[in-house]
């Protein structure tokens, strides 16, 4: 079992075929220190680790619990949740600055970007550098990095939805489509126009879903 911290470019799966047996759980930005345990989210962006490295043992009891599941994905599912659910459950209480880092988020995924960083940090009446500090530790991305993930993700559902790129990059708060296509690239590793059309890099085993 693994633990995946933030990821800053898309990976693919693909649905053809045969595919390795694998679960997945995917949590909330910022909610990793409550799962895993004291850890700086910047240390894991783009990484890999062992659960064991956070749990201990009880990875290894959980690992042996969800193979003697496995023939049920349903069942395997319900017991993972059910262990991270446990686990945040029981973290000794969030981080003191819960809600300023839920407020950012919002305001950064929901704004068109706009704004700006230093706009939203003065909303929340907190200087710009803690706001960078917090999203360092607790997220492990900058505010602008993560506010572009977002933008890209919200600019490929609307593309796979059949919106004009033109009308997209608009919507998406981008000054233009090549500003769009510029961040698209960089992020999901293909153009907008490739992604529509199915046109995907090769897949990897066990990949997770785009950042």
């Amino acid at each position: 079992m693994f633990v995946r911290g933030p990821i800053t470019a898309a990976g693919y799966a693909s649905t053809d075929g045969p595919r390795p047996l694998c679960a997945v759980a995917r949590l909330r930005p910022g909610y990793g220190s409550a799962a895993l345990g004291p850890a700086d989210a910047a240390e894991l962006v783009d990484r890999s680790v062992p659960l064991a490295e956070f749990w201990g043992d009880r990875a290894d009891r959980l690992a042996a619990e969800l193979s003697e599941l496995w023939p049920d994905p349903a069942r395997v599912a319900a017991r993972l949740e059910d262990a991270l659910l446990q686990r945040i459950s029981s973290a000794d209480g969030s981080t003191p600055y819960r809600a300023l880092l839920d407020s950012a988020q919002h305001a950064l995924t929901s704004d068109t970007g706009r704004g700006g960083v230093g706009a939203i940090a003065r909303d929340l009446a907190i200087s710009e550098r803690h706001l960078r500090t917090l999203f360092h530790t607790e997220i492990g991305l900058s505010p602008k990095l993560f506010a572009r993930i977002a933008r890209v993700r919200r600019a490929a559902r609307a593309a796979t939805a059949g919106v004009a790129l033109s009308d997209v990059a608009r919507e998406s708060g981008y000054y233009d489509q090549a500003h769009m296509t510029t961040d698209f690239r960089r992020i999901m590793g293909i153009s907008p126009a490739a992604f529509v059309s199915g046109g995907r890099p090769a897949p990897r085993l066990c990949a997770g879903p785009p950042p």
